[in-house]
Parts: C-alpha cells; sequence; structure tokens
C-alpha cells in the first residue's frame, strides 16, 4: 500500500512540475520576443487594421476600416487580397444597401474561424452582414504554392447595423453580434460530405436559428466558450450577458469600470473586459465580477485582450503590449526587452511592455498636418492572437485618432 501512494504521489509531482515548467517557458516568452514588422510601404492602399486571425502556422487573415480582407505570409512576407463577394438583396425588412455610397468609418471589425478550421466568418461587403468563407489548400494556378484559399460560402443578411462581434458556437453555428442592438444565431449550410475542392451550397438568405435583442444597447463584441457551453455579449453600456447555446438569457453583470468597452476574452472558466483604463475579470458562474485590473495604459483604453493559459494578452490603444500573470495576479516584468531596446526603431518600451513599432502613417493628410504634426503618433493594437505553435503573436492596428490615416502589422516572435 505505501508502495502504491509512492507512485501516486510521484505521478502528482511529476505532473505539477511539468506545469511549472510551462509556466516558467510561457512567462519568459514574452521577454525575448522581438518585433518583425511587414514593410510599411506596402500598406499605404489600406487604412487601420482592425482584426487578425491565424489560418494556419504561416498565414495571418486580416481585416481593415476599409473593408479589405488580406492573408499575410509571414515567411515570404506577402500578401493576397482576398475577394469579397457582392452583397445579396436585402430580405423583407431589411434595408438595402446602397451600392454607391462608400463604406467609411466601419469596416471589418471582427474574424472568427471555426473549430475545425474549415471556415472563417469576417463582415461581409456590406458591413452589416457576415461572410461566411471557406478554407482550403493551395494548389490553384493563381495561388502561391501552400497559401490557403478562401472561397465564399455563405452571406448572412439580416443586421441593420454594423457587426462588431463574431464567435463560432459549433462548427456550422455562428453568433454575430451588431451595433443594431441585436445578437443573431446562424447555421451555415454547406453540402454534407462535400470534399475540399468542391463548391459547397450557396444561400444569400440561411436560416436564422434566434435572433435577441439587448435592451437597446449596441452590441461591441460576443465570445463563446467551449467548455462552458456559453456565450458572452458586451453592451455599450457596461454590461456583460451570458447566455446558454440556444440564446436563453441566463444573468446580467454590470462593470464599475464601463467607459469605452470594447473587447472581450474568453477562457473556459474566465472572462476578459477591456476598458478606457481597466481590465475585468468576470466568471460566467457569479454575479459580480471578479477582478478589476488597472491597465499600464490607462489613458488610451485597452483596445484587444487574449488569452493563452494562465496568460492573459492585452494590446493597448498606444500600442502597448502587455501580459498579465493570472497565477501570480501580476503584470510580468519584461525588463530584459527593455535592456536590448536599441534593437527596435522607437523608443524604449517601458518595464511591463512591449511597444509596437512605427507602421505607415499618411503624414500628407490635412488632419495630421493640422492636429498631429508635432506629435508622436502610436499604433493602437487592435487585435492580435496567438499562432497554433503558441509561440508567435501577430499583431494589427493604426493610429488611433478618428482622422487619422495608417497601418500597422507585425508578428513578434
Amino acid at each position: 500500500m505505501s508502495m502504491i501512494r509512492g507512485v501516486h504521489a510521484g505521478l502528482h509531482t511529476r505532473g505539477d512540475f511539468e506545469r511549472e515548467i510551462r509556466t516558467a517557458l510561457l512567462n519568459r516568452l514574452p521577454t525575448v520576443m522581438r518585433e518583425r514588422e511587414f514593410p510599411c510601404w506596402v500598406w499605404k492602399e489600406f487604412d487601420k487594421a482592425f482584426a487578425c486571425e491565424w489560418l494556419d502556422s504561416a498565414t495571418v487573415v486580416v481585416g481593415t476600416k476599409c473593408n479589405k480582407l488580406l492573408c499575410l505570409n509571414t515567411t515570404t512576407r506577402q500578401f493576397q487580397r482576398v475577394a469579397m463577394p457582392r452583397a445579396p438583396p436585402r430580405p423583407a425588412g431589411v434595408p438595402q444597401a446602397d451600392p454607391a455610397a462608400p463604406v467609411t468609418g466601419c469596416g471589418i471589425h471582427s474574424i472568427a474561424l471555426s473549430p475545425d478550421r474549415r471556415l472563417l466568418a469576417t463582415g461581409g461587403a456590406n458591413p452589416c452582414d457576415c461572410q461566411i468563407l471557406a478554407v482550403r489548400d493551395g494548389g490553384a494556378a493563381d495561388t502561391a504554392p501552400g497559401a490557403p484559399q478562401l472561397a465564399p460560402v455563405q452571406t448572412l443578411v439580416g443586421h441593420t447595423d454594423w457587426v462588431f462581434g463574431i464567435a463560432w458556437v459549433t462548427d456550422r453555428h455562428v453568433v454575430t453580434g451588431s451595433r443594431d442592438q441585436h445578437v443573431k444565431l446562424w447555421k451555415v449550410d454547406m453540402e454534407p460530405g462535400s470534399s475540399p475542392n468542391q463548391q459547397p451550397l450557396v444561400s444569400e438568405v440561411p436560416t436564422l436559428s434566434h435572433t435577441r435583442e439587448e435592451r437597446n444597447y449596441k452590441v461591441r463584441d460576443v465570445k463563446f466558450s467551449q467548455n462552458l457551453g456559453r456565450l458572452a455579449t458586451l453592451t455599450t453600456n457596461g454590461c456583460v450577458q451570458f447566455w446558454d447555446p440556444h440564446c436563453a438569457f441566463e444573468r446580467n453583470v454590470r462593470l464599475k469600470h464601463s467607459k469605452e468597452v470594447v473587447c472581450l476574452a474568453m477562457s473556459d472558466g474566465l472572462l476578459a473586459v477591456g476598458s478606457q483604463s481597466h481590465i475585468t475579470l468576470v466568471d460566467p458562474r457569479k454575479k459580480t465580477p471578479v477582478q478589476d485590473i488597472e491597465s499600464l495604459d490607462d489613458a488610451h483604453g485597452v483596445r484587444s485582450l487574449n488569452f493563452l493559459d494562465h496568460l492573459l494578452s492585452c494590446g493597448s490603444g498606444q500600442g502597448k503590449l502587455f501580459f498579465y500573470d493570472l497565477r501570480a495576479s501580476a503584470y510580468l516584468d519584461l525588463s530584459p526587452v527593455a535592456e536590448q531596446a536599441h534593437l527596435s526603431s522607437v523608443a524604449a518600451p517601458e518595464r511591463g511592455c512591449l511597444q509596437c513599432g512605427t507602421g505607415y502613417l499618411n503624414m500628407s493628410d490635412p488632419v495630421y498636418l493640422e492636429h498631429f504634426s508635432h506629435e508622436q503618433v502610436f499604433n493602437a493594437c487592435y487585435s492580435h492572437a496567438w499562432d497554433p505553435s503558441q509561440t508567435r503573436l501577430a499583431a494589427v492596428g493604426g493610429p488611433l485618432a478618428y482622422g487619422l490615416r495608417g497601418t500597422y502589422m507585425a508578428v513578434w516572435s
């Protein structure tokens, strides 16, 4: 019996040891990461990258304010434009899109990859729509070898205002949240058993499973936890709502720090909310927030969040990337990065932060010449995502000020 106890104790010790090693490696990772920006001259035709997601170990898909969808090859440093299908006719009761009106002030705010990594959901040609694209292996004559192809599958038409949040519930069910104060659950129609080389069924107006009004407040973001089976929505009045997969309302959590709430991140059992000055941690099973964490960039707001095991990565409005250790309840000390700041083209990062690079900024724009020509303009980190190996971080953004035009895209590794 004592021998059995000893074996179990050894296994337990080994498991703890492995977790400690992983924790130490993850905490060390941000201190050794170096920024590699994509060439800034390439991005002159684009404006502010709002969303990004890794398609595979070499490709990042990016959505911009000017409503362009791009595939960036992190190996060759080249990019491809993804052709978006024209917006289909609006169903009865949904305002018609004006094809002559330019898309301004919105763009693509969310990109989400399905759990089986076969479908990509993003903003459509009309910012009120959600476009579903199939992710397929490369091989076409006009495609670089090995590059993934994104082929149109469906256009989800039903919102009357811009789509800000997208989250997959299953491999074929997706949720969208919009400024029209509605959350919609959709079923994506694909031909059962179709091979990757076959064209999936196209349905301009797919089956709408459910819709829910968000109490007259605009929906800013949506996230879904596969482990908990719960959907979280964030509204502009500073509230988080939790729902079951059928959009049955469960509870409402009011946030203490509710100014400029713009982003969510969700792990297996924890939700993070970014506001102007704080990050709020919420347990979906509790009625009140768990913890309020002061942002390291309280003046410009938290613009993007992501979980990686026990680390919470945060992108700020002033282009700072900082990392919060949930186990230690403290930000990581990135002093080794500051000591080697001479390798960077920008000012030395502050203790605990990585500073995003210069990117591209249109300095001939009248807004810049009149209001910002004598100021240093930082790029807000509007979105960031860990690659499949969890060792590289794609970060995208642009100048925070509304009137400025510019773009920032980089990979930290």
